[in-house]
């Protein structure tokens, strides 16, 4: 990834076994990190490598 704004946080690459393990393992990383570092969710992305995966995670967004 590429920008032309100074460094910052490195990305953190996740590997899962299942989707359902990608999604829950993600989605606590993330809580994690609002609790921990106070970041907003506006302040993160999650970068999935299936465009399914992307429709699993809404609704376990929604959920949480």
């Amino acid at each position: 990834m590429w920008t032309a704004n100074g460094s910052g946080k490195r990305a953190i690459l996740i590997m899962n076994k299942t989707p359902r393990d990608e999604i829950t393992n993600v989605l606590d990383i993330v809580q994690q990190k609002r609790d921990k570092e106070g970041l907003k969710l506006r302040d993160i992305a999650i970068l999935y490598r299936n465009r399914y995966i992307g429709k699993a995670f809404e609704p376990e967004l929604r959920r949480r």
